[in-house]
């Protein structure tokens, strides 16, 4: 679906302006991971191995996020609620909205991917710190919320959406099913 020249992972029903609006935002972060990008076109290693651990942010206790390229630990921060706490000359940066902005001028090379991987891993983590269980029948709208985050958490659905029962899935002892949207 091409509509007028407008990106396909669109869908028909979004208002023109939010279009525009996505679209600017898609090409600033683009133009942001611009130098990320060359230098990984450039790289002659065929393989990494990245892994992140994200602890649990409870009681209002920031969490521990880590991320190691292969096997040399990376970046350690300290967050809480999408901000980083510590190291200190990087506390209230955000992880979320404005992440692809400031990281890509702060870290540079192996660093600047490994924290993209890292924000990447620190958005995954927070879907587990809600008891899915406990939520089940509850609009998306229900509770608090990033909006535009994914699907259910756009603007025009978020008050309709209704979480299902049985919808998580564990691929702690099958990883490759995770890699294989299985």
């Amino acid at each position: 679906d091409q509509r007028a020249g407008k990106t396909p992972l669109l869908r028909q029903d979004t208002e023109d302006e939010v279009v525009v609006a996505v679209w600017h935002e898609a090409v600033a972060v683009l133009g942001a991971l611009e130098p990320a990008l060359a230098e990984h076109a450039a790289r002659t290693d065929r393989e990494r191995f990245y892994a992140v651990e994200v602890t649990d942010e409870k009681d209002g206790q920031p969490a521990d996020a880590r991320v190691w390229l292969n096997d040399k630990e990376m970046l350690h921060l300290k967050t809480l609620e999408w901000q980083i706490i510590e190291p200190r000359e990087l506390s209230d940066k955000p992880l979320f909205k404005g992440f692809a902005a400031w990281a890509s001028e702060y870290f540079s090379g192996d660093e600047r991917e490994a924290a993209f991987v890292l924000q990447k891993g620190y958005f995954v983590s927070s879907a587990r710190r809600h008891d899915a269980k406990a939520l089940e029948g509850l609009r998306g709208g229900d509770t608090p919320y990033i909006p535009g985050a994914c699907h259910t958490y756009a603007e025009e659905r978020v008050h309709q959406a209704i979480r299902l029962p049985n919808s998580r899935r564990d691929f702690t002892t099958d990883t490759v099913k995770l890699l294989q949207f299985k």
